[in-house]
């Protein structure tokens, strides 16, 4: 920072015993040396007003206890504005230092009032060889404000805490530029930032403290903002080698670099650079090389918040959450918690703690796992409902959806425990396969939570046996399907509806079962086809859903229903975020709906493709159907794709109610996405909607032409309510 004074007029010092402006004489004004100075006064400033001092390249040397006393003469002193300045224009000289081997606090500068104000520009403030025996070094600030815009503070000795600078009571320092180096001290080298005073360090160099107990550097009950100073080298005998937060201390970083710290005479805390013990930590730039130990004991709790491109790394150990004695009793079970704010790109933290959770925090995603690494080889990090966690690497933690739905629709990633297995899984729990797996016969799971993952593996049902499904989900059980493997290989197979009801060649699913399906094939044998509907999945009732997140439903067949992949009905609803249906077909006559077929339920997409799907009558890959009395079917289009499909009325989609059942709708709405056109045998190469039960609104998105036998390359609409707003780019509209 600059400090922004304008050029002024500058007058020579005569006065050898006193410093420029000070003694009864004295008055505001810009004072230059033309010699060094060596005086037994204590400095006072009598008037209000600004008093600036260039040193010229010569020194002053202090006689007194305290040379630079921001107070008049009287006791006690009202509070009026001074203000002193320092700066040295020359190179060489521009020294002040105390000419005694030992000196009060703030022997070279004490404020004591809040109005009171000293500017450091340039010189040096020595303190080194000067043994103190109170509390603070060079400086000591009571009260008021000191600005550091460049220069130098050597600190000095103390057998207490502050070898450099003391902070009191509602005082401030500013260090913008400059360097505060050497001190020593019981506590804080060099600052001691007692319990209301603020630190603001927001540039230049704080480095080579030493404590005896803690905070080589710095030793901070009160407020130590750190927003682009580096803070290095500091050792102390105890804890924290470059910093110590106390009690009621509270550090914010921003940026800045805390490096190169060393509690050197406590083996477990070799190099820890900042302990922070019944005090508050908030990071949110900047980087600490390693070691920052926040420690809890009984009722007395640490807080330490994370955010933002905060850097703890470098070390062996970098963040550490530990416990610790209070009063010989040991509460190994009180470790502290990062509250844990948005990470961005930069961040990286190392972590250790003896508990699981390490961090919670509203913001916390999958991809926050991404900004930490555990210290230790024998741990991992991941993500639960409870935050982030460390648990052994040996053990296999990973999202339900294997990675591969990160982001994608309303999914939220959260890490499962997953168990190995060999065996078809039917009950609650987290399953991976290690091998090909052949059920037996239908399973029929009621009320469980599945997850599995493929793995890359095969899932299937033994041929010939009874419906020729894998499962049957009922009673509100939720299975979650994916495959992690990177080929992408893993598959469920099913033969196709071979039993009496007739409906779902893999699933059946309803009484409020969902199915989600993150990554893998589900698929049936083309050699036996569904005998009704649903080729591949089947799902009835209110409450009832298959959500597709990715991979891939295909290869499904119907000779006596409609829906050749999926047939959503009565009530249930499929939504789509992505992954691909494809290739079904329905080959019994005046079958529809060759990849889906919605009867009295819903499809909303988002993402994902629909294609080439093929139906003996209509909607080759999408037939929309209101079969019941007072039903609605409905399909909204949200994004995605449909491309292709083969049917004799529309081949994209197909919007046709049974206009037999009274109050039955079918209804069609296209906010975005892209529909293709395929191959119609009588009409509507792209969308057909049938009669006057039927209702297609075309808000948006784009629908290119096809081919019909008999007309509507694109759309064609029979008699139902069409509508295409500006935003829609639709190539043909045929009305009968």
């Amino acid at each position: 920072a600059k400090a922004g004074h304008p050029k002024v007029k500058w007058t020579l010092w005569t006065d050898g015993a006193n410093t420029p402006g000070s003694g009864t004489s004295g008055k505001p004004g810009n004072y230059y040396l033309s010699k060094s100075i060596s005086t037994t006064n204590n400095m006072h400033y009598p008037k209000a007003g600004e008093y600036n001092i260039d040193l010229n390249g010569y020194n002053i040397v202090s006689g007194s206890d305290r040379l630079f006393r921001l107070r008049n003469d009287s006791d006690p002193d009202p509070d009026y504005a001074v203000t002193v300045g320092i700066k040295n224009s020359r190179s060489g000289g521009g020294v002040i230092s105390d000419g005694n081997a030992k000196g009060s606090h703030g022997f070279l500068v004490w404020s004591t009032k809040p109005s009171h104000v000293f500017n450091l520009y340039s010189g040096i403030l020595e303190g080194t060889g000067v043994a103190v025996t109170e509390n603070g070094g060079p400086v000591s600030l009571s009260n008021g404000t000191f600005n550091m815009y460049g220069g130098e503070i050597r600190a000095a000795t103390t057998t207490k805490n502050g070898g450099g600078v003391r902070i009191a009571a509602n005082a401030t320092f500013n260090l913008f530029a400059g360097t505060i180096s050497g001190g020593s001290a019981a506590n804080g080298g060099i600052f001691s930032i007692e319990s209301t005073g603020t630190a603001n360090l927001k540039g230049g160099t704080v480095t080579g403290g030493n404590a005896t107990t803690s905070g080589g550097n710095i030793y901070a009950l009160g407020n130590l903002n750190l927003s682009g100073t580096t803070v290095e080298n500091g050792t102390a005998t105890s804890t924290g080698g470059n910093i110590f937060i106390g009690n009621s201390g509270k550090m914010v970083m921003t940026k800045g670099l805390v490096t190169g710290g060393n509690a050197a005479g406590d083996t477990v805390r070799d190099h820890e650079n900042i302990h922070c013990k019944f005090g508050a930590m908030e990071i949110s730039g900047g980087k600490i090389d390693g070691f920052v130990l926040i420690q809890n004991y009984n009722a007395a709790a640490s807080t330490i918040k994370v955010s933002g491109t905060a850097q703890v790394t470098g070390a062996a150990k970098n963040l550490v959450l530990s416990w610790g004695k209070d009063s010989g009793t040991t509460h190994a079970t009180n470790y502290p918690v990062i509250q844990l704010g948005k990470l961005e790109e930069g961040a990286k933290i190392g972590i250790t703690s003896g508990t699981a959770l390490f961090a919670t925090g509203s913001t916390i995603t999958a991809e926050t796992k991404a900004y930490f690494t555990s210290d230790a080889t024998t741990k991992q990090i991941v993500f639960t409902e409870n935050g982030l966690e460390l648990k052994a690497s040996t053990e296999i933690w990973g999202c339900v959806c294997g990675g591969k739905a990160v982001g994608v629709g309303d999914h939220k990633c959260v890490d499962v425990k997953w168990t190995e297995t060999d065996k078809i899984p039917t009950t609650s729990g987290n399953y991976i396969l290690t091998t090909n797996v052949e059920a037996d016969k239908q399973y029929d799971p009621s009320g469980q939570n599945i997850n599995i993952d493929l793995n890359g593996h095969e899932l299937t049902v033994k041929s010939g046996s009874g419906s020729g499904r894998v499962y049957r989900l009922i009673g509100g059980t939720v299975m979650n399907i994916t495959d992690s493997s990177e080929a992408g290989t893993g598959k469920i197979i099913g033969h196709g509806g071979n039993d009496n009801n007739a409906q779902g060649g893999v699933f059946v699913m309803s009484a409020q079962a969902k199915l989600n399906l993150f990554a893998g094939t589900i698929t049936s044998t083309n050699n036996n086809k569904s005998k009704s509907g649903g080729g591949v999945v089947y799902l009835t009732q209110s409450g009832t859903a298959f959500t597709m997140y990715g991979g891939t439903v295909t290869g499904g067949k119907t000779n006596g229903g409609n829906g050749g992949n999926v047939w959503v009905n009565t009530d249930a609803t499929m939504t789509m975020y992505a992954g691909t249906v494809s290739a079904g077909e329905t080959t019994a006559s005046g079958k529809a709906g060759g990849n889906i077929c919605i009867t009295n339920g819903t499809l909303v997409m988002h993402g994902g493709k629909i294609i080439d799907g093929t139906a003996t009558a209509k909607g080759g890959n999408v037939m929309i159907l209101a079969s019941a009395a007072d039903k609605q079917a409905k399909f909204v289009m949200h994004g995605g794709e449909i491309t292709g499909g083969n049917a004799t009325y529309g081949a994209g989609v197909c919007v046709n109610a049974d206009g037999s059942k009274s109050g039955a709708t079918s209804v069609f709405e296209m906010n975005g996405g892209t529909i293709t056109g395929g191959t119609a045998t009588e009409y509507g190469g792209a969308v057909y909607i049938n009669n006057t039960c039927d209702t297609a609104t075309i808000n948006g998105g784009t629908i290119t032409s096809g081919t019909a036998t008999n007309g509507g390359a694109c759309v064609y609409n029979n008699g139902g309510t069409l509508t295409v707003g500006t935003k829609a780019s639709v190539a043909e509209v045929t009305n009968k």
